[in-house]
């Protein structure tokens, strides 16, 4: 399998050197940035797993970051970074579909613990989504679209009988 690409986007100098060095210790390729406007850019031009947001910027909040990162690709598995008095607010960026959160002031091993189950669930997403272009390629012409004939074989065969 390959290396998995993490995005970190924090504002916070010290969390953000703490988490590219953590994350990068586990052999993870990590893109750190400080806004949503330059997250948006790394969300463009590379294929990431795993978005960490911390919740509250300047800017784009956490819940911008969730749903823009899950329009781009909905295997992507966001976590929210959060103070402690914010969970409310990381709830509601888990109600428009982010993985989870963790608290501030952050614990090392929770953070190890909540990236890789999110790897996990993006891997199984990954091949959900293989699947299902699978199904559809082998009914589906895949130039035109039109349903080929063995498609059309069974389907009429099942309304006739």
């Amino acid at each position: 399998m390959q290396t998995a690409n993490i995005l970190v986007i924090e504002d916070n100098q010290e969390d953000s050197a703490l988490l590219d060095k953590l994350l990068g210790n586990e052999g993870y390729n990590v893109y750190v940035v400080d806004s949503g406007e330059e997250a948006v850019k790394v969300l463009k031009s590379k294929p990431i797993n795993v978005v960490l947001t911390e919740m509250r910027m300047p800017g784009m909040n956490g819940v911008d970051i969730t749903r823009l990162a899950l329009g781009r690709n909905k295997t992507i598995s966001v976590i929210v970074m959060t103070a402690y008095s914010f969970v409310s607010t990381a709830i509601e960026a888990m109600e428009v579909g982010a993985y989870g959160y963790v608290s501030k002031p952050l614990n090392m091993t929770e953070v190890r613990i909540v990236v890789k189950r999110a790897l996990e669930r993006n891997v199984l997403l990954s091949s959900d989504e293989r699947q299902e272009q699978l199904a559809e390629m082998s009914v589906k012409d895949g130039l035109t679209g039109v349903f080929n004939r063995r498609f059309m074989t069974a389907f009429i065969k099942k309304k006739i009988l």
